[in-house]
């Protein structure tokens, strides 16, 4: 496997509006064992309204392409390069306790397609809870 591996991210706030913005390029290991692995290209953006000095609503896009190279087997045949794509749309509301401290409910679409075949297809809703802390804001 060949190529670069890099993880961007860009914030730029403009009023109470926050723009965060991340890429990344890497290689992670697959379930199967035939393509064990593929390169990750991920584009995200996220964006965060403040409503008060304590809520806010957040949007997020994602799009991924999950790269798997061609691979000989050991019987012979070729495992063809493929790429899957997936997609993610979702938002959510964040209450901050304090200074240091937010917690936020989020509900996230998610779909992926494989360019081998529909039985690999899915997808769905998730729903999350999150934890944040850290420096004030």
């Amino acid at each position: 496997m060949q190529g670069f591996a890099a993880q961007v991210g860009a914030k730029v706030v403009n009023g109470s509006r926050l723009f965060d913005l991340r890429t990344v390029r890497d290689i992670n290991y697959s379930f199967e064992d035939i393509q064990p692995y593929y390169t990750l290209t991920d584009l995200g953006l996220t964006v965060t309204q403040r409503v008060t000095h304590s809520w806010d609503v957040v949007g997020r896009g994602s799009w991924q392409a999950l790269n798997y190279p061609e691979v000989t087997l050991p019987d012979g045949n070729v495992a063809p390069n493929r790429i899957d794509h997936s997609q993610q749309l979702g938002g959510g509301v964040g209450y901050r306790l304090g200074e240091t401290m937010r917690v936020g409910l989020d509900v996230n679409y998610v779909q992926r397609r494989s360019a081998l075949t529909s039985l690999r297809d899915y997808n769905g809703v998730r729903l999350g809870i999150s934890v944040t802390y850290g420096l004030p804001q």
